[in-house]
């Protein structure tokens, strides 16, 4: 009788040593799990962080380049070192009389190459330009256009009676 009380209290050991091992493991891997999850919410607070600033910064980026209704923007085109500076507020289609296979097109207050024959048409797919600082090119015509602001305050005139379009030679 003794070896089989011996042998039970043997078993009961076991099964509670088991038992402890089987709760020590299971606490362990609940603690992984919660780590793991601190470092998702800690990932994710970060990512959102990130992408915040990034939306700040393109938010004040295009407040910053937009231009003001107190500026005027003009295109500056230029053919055989002769400039004609060109008035981006009213909408129509014209052409240069130095350059007259190449059409501009003048568009909510921008400006892009509408037509051209040059073989690549790469002018045209320049789009529309409207912010001070922008060029556009078509090389195999010679043209050249750069978006400029004029200064702030002046209202755009036209007492030389030529309209939209003066001509500067460099």
């Amino acid at each position: 009788m003794k070896n089989t009380k011996g042998m039970e209290n043997t078993e009961n050991m076991d099964n509670s040593e088991d038992k402890k091992n089987k709760k020590n493991a299971d606490n362990k891997i609940v603690a992984e799990q919660k780590k793991r999850a601190i470092i998702a919410k800690k990932d994710i607070v970060i990512i959102s962080a990130v992408l915040l600033v990034g939306f700040g910064l393109m938010a004040a980026w295009y407040v910053y380049n937009r231009p003001s209704a107190a500026t005027n923007i003009y295109a500056e085109i230029t053919h055989n070192n002769i400039t004609e500076t060109v008035y981006l507020g009213e909408n129509r289609q014209f052409s240069l009389d130095a350059a007259p296979t190449v059409i501009f097109e003048i568009r909510n207050g921008e400006i892009a190459f509408v037509m051209s024959d040059c073989p690549d048409q790469i002018c045209i797919h320049s789009g529309f330009l409207g912010r001070p600082g922008q060029t556009a090119a078509c090389l195999p015509n010679g043209v050249i256009m750069f978006i400029v602001a004029g200064q702030h305050g002046h209202e755009h005139d036209d007492d030389d009676g030529f309209g939209d379009l003066d001509i500067f030679i460099h």
